[in-house]
């Protein structure tokens, strides 16, 4: 990360990203909402957060390196991701970064 954020921060502007491109019903958004208040840290400038996703386990997360929790469900990981991954994400050209179209 480029700048400081405080774990609430990270699992706010989250759930914003994936409300905009899915709109989940509560039930879901307060599942994911716990699932990455438990995964994420404060991050401070120069931190890492890693995501993995995994077909048949979902995601894991890291915060510098150290497991720090996970999204079990496959249908909230991968909505998860599509705040990077989805045709309808806010960040277009980082998007195509992360699929090597730069």
């Amino acid at each position: 990360y480029n700048m400081d954020f405080s774990r609430q921060d990270l699992v706010e502007r989250s759930l914003e990203e994936i409300q905009a491109i899915h709109a989940l019903p509560e039930a879901e958004s307060k599942k994911l909402q716990a699932y990455l208040e438990t995964a994420f840290r404060d991050v401070k400038k120069g931190e890492r957060i890693t995501a993995v996703f995994s077909p048949k386990k979902g995601a894991t997360i890291y915060h510098q390196g150290r497991f720090t929790g996970a999204i079990p469900s496959l249908s909230l990981a991968q909505k998860f991701f599509d705040i990077w991954l989805s045709k309808n994400t806010s960040a277009p050209a980082l998007r195509d970064g992360l699929l090597g179209r730069s």
